[in-house]
């Protein structure tokens, strides 16, 4: 059978002729062929098994990632929130009140992305959470980051939100035994390379419109708007600064 199925595929054509597909001086007996074949049949067992592991392994390890985090309550102080909700402020004041959150993330991103065995293995657990929660006819802000990362963002919050009030707090669940889970998330329409609308260009404070949409959830339901970030491994950067010298070249990115 195993010869039929050789002259089949066109290695084997009679006992008597070599293949077309195989060298004159390759022999199918040859030592070193068997050794070579051995370790490809070997590398690929070895390949499929740690797949499998790693398969198994990320999933137990990435639901004790996602409860292992701190849980930041972080709290506006009213009169600030009141200043802030004030509907005559300027392009450039909203800019300016947004643009502190953009020092918070570009502050983030010099933390350095994992990498190695164990990431490669069980997953990365460097991710960050920024939430926006209505629950119990309450609007929250949420921040979920790694136990090792908790004095550094708490430090970076601080500097751009002096008056920012830090609670360290048990993880919230507004789901009940009964509820219907429903979810979503935003993707590009176009490659990431490609360039966003900012908040450079906004005429109004964003956020007014998430926190009226959010304030109409009914009493009993609950809502989020969920940010989940992590540094940029080395090749994501990398492979900005050569699509940008290609254009440069004047090539057009598609």
């Amino acid at each position: 059978m195993f010869s039929m199925l050789l002259w089949q595929v066109g290695v084997v054509s009679s006992a008597s002729e070599t293949s077309s597909f195989i060298p004159e001086w390759v022999s199918l007996n040859d030592p070193l062929v068997a050794v070579l074949t051995s370790l490809l049949v070997a590398g690929l067992l070895v390949f499929f098994i740690l797949s499998v592991i790693r398969f198994f392994a990320r999933r137990h390890s990435g639901w004790g990632a996602a409860f292992g985090m701190k849980i930041l309550l972080v709290r506006v102080p009213k009169e600030l929130r009141k200043e802030d909700n004030q509907q005559d402020k300027t392009q450039q004041q909203i800019q300016e009140l947004i643009g502190r959150m953009e020092t918070v993330f570009s502050t983030m991103g010099s933390i350095h992305a994992e990498h190695g065995i164990l990431p490669w293995l069980l997953g990365r657990k460097d991710h960050m959470a920024f939430e926006i929660v209505a629950h119990k006819d309450k609007i929250s802000f949420y921040v979920g980051i790694p136990k090792k990362h908790h004095q550094f963002i708490e430090e970076q919050i601080h500097a751009q939100y002096p008056n920012a009030q830090i609670e360290e707090v048990p993880d919230y669940n507004m789901f009940a035994p009964t509820s219907v889970i429903l979810g979503s998330y935003v993707v590009f329409k176009r490659a990431s390379c490609f360039p966003i609308r900012t908040y450079r260009k906004l005429e109004t404070d964003s956020m007014n419109s998430l926190t009226n949409a959010l304030s109409k959830v009914e009493a009993g339901d609950g809502a989020s708007i969920q940010y989940v970030i992590r540094t940029a491994p080395k090749k994501w950067s990398q492979e900005g600064l050569h699509i940008a010298k290609s254009m440069q070249q004047g090539k057009r990115l598609e």
